[in-house]
């Protein structure tokens, strides 16, 4: 775990986050859904500097569609942090976005889990990791996972999370639509489908118990990929590109938009990039990392 200090602060990575395997289980009372998923840190981050403030806490970030103030899931991370601890401090958080917004690869999360490791090491607080995670889920069901990155099983909404063997290293292409999606909305539309190829996320396991990569790739999968497609049928225009230019494993990310493409060699990537050059599509190559937040 790389750490930058000084009089300053901390700087801090926040990586992104794809999900392998996807499956709905069922429905809940509280309207959220159980689900079952595969989650995988990759290499493309944002970049938080967090500067000891007496002015409370500030937010600045230069993206046209990242708010500065309360509402940004960072700035929640923070004042959730101060009122568990009741201890009487500031700080500024300056972002520098790296992850897509909106895209499904949890930049909000990302920024999240970031602000409360780092400023548990920053304040010196000593809060456990499972504390963390804890307070993580009041702010998003993917804060927890981006908590502890790498390579983890989440159940539940999300929140309940058991790490796995480390990924092997996946080189990847992510093509993010000039669009959002709603993670409800979409939710609610496959409510309404009857989606059967499930995922097979026990196999893909066993392929990371063998460091098997051809065994992960063959079973990457998302059951909400179909409820996307048919509010957006663009996405399924994208996972047809790519897989006829020959990824072995492609597939959408979270609620989506973004769709994914395992991708075999440096050819292939630059192929798939110059495709895309003259596109309203954000490209980004990106590999697999063995963890969410670095310090």
């Amino acid at each position: 775990m790389k750490q930058v200090l000084s009089g300053k602060g901390i700087q801090v990575k926040a990586h992104a986050k794809i999900n392998l395997t996807l499956e709905v289980l069922s429905k809940r009372e509280d309207g959220y859904h159980n689900i079952i998923s595969v989650m995988q840190s990759i290499s493309l981050h944002d970049l938080l500097h967090l500067v000891p403030s007496n002015k409370g806490i500030k937010i600045y970030c230069g993206h046209p569609r990242v708010p500065n103030d309360e509402s940004n899931l960072a700035y929640k991370a923070a004042e959730k942090l101060l009122e568990y601890t009741g201890i009487k401090k500031g700080v500024e958080i300056r972002i520098k976005k790296g992850i897509p917004v909106a895209a499904g690869l949890g930049g909000g999360s990302a920024d999240a889990a970031g602000v409360l490791l780092g400023l548990n090491k920053l304040w010196d607080l000593g809060i456990h990791l499972e504390d963390l995670s804890s307070l993580g889920m009041g702010l998003g069901a993917d804060v927890p996972f981006c908590i502890y990155g790498g390579t983890a099983l989440a159940r539940g909404i999300g929140e309940k999370i058991t790490p796995l063997p480390t990924a092997p290293k996946l080189d990847l292409i992510l093509i993010k639509p000039p669009f959002g999606l709603s993670a409800g909305d979409i939710y609610k539309a496959y409510d309404k489908m009857t989606v059967d190829a499930a995922p097979n996320h026990q196999k893909l396991m066993e392929g990371l118990d063998r460091n098997d990569t051809t065994m992960i790739v063959d079973n990457v999968g998302n059951m909400l990929q179909a409820a996307a497609v048919k509010a957006r049928p663009k996405i399924q225009d994208l996972v047809d590109i790519l897989k006829g230019v020959g990824c072995p494993g492609v597939f959408m990310s979270g609620s989506g938009p973004t769709v994914c493409g395992v991708v075999e060699s440096d050819t292939m990537a630059n192929d798939i990039m110059t495709r895309f050059s003259h596109s309203p599509m954000e490209v980004f190559l990106a590999t697999t990392v063995g963890r969410g937040v670095c310090l």
